[in-house]
């Protein structure tokens, strides 16, 4: 969709985070039905 050098740059940037919101709607989907634990104790 884009031939800028910029967009080269972007792509995996943007895959990685289109990647950890896909992650994050299963985990917080139907994966684990119980709401997001905080990392810390």
């Amino acid at each position: 969709s884009g031939t800028l050098p910029g967009n080269t740059i972007a792509n995996p940037k943007g895959e990685l985070k289109a990647i950890t919101t896909r992650s994050r709607l299963v985990t917080e989907g139907p994966t684990v039905p119980n709401p997001p634990k905080p990392v810390n104790p």
